[in-house]
């Protein structure tokens, strides 16, 4: 029983940190597409100012 209780708290476990790491590099990504857009967009007003 101490067994089954423990492999079900160490899989609960690792399945969480799967799942906190995943949306991190999720909210990681979209802070770079951001950001690339903020450049261009900076970008192009720099351009289209001359």
């Amino acid at each position: 029983m101490k067994k089954k209780i423990l492999f079900l708290t160490v899989l609960a476990t690792s399945l969480l940190q799967a799942k906190a790491q995943s949306h991190h590099k999720e909210v990681a990504g979209n802070n770079k597409i951001e950001s690339r857009a903020k450049r261009a967009r900076r970008l192009s007003s720099l351009f289209s100012a001359s």
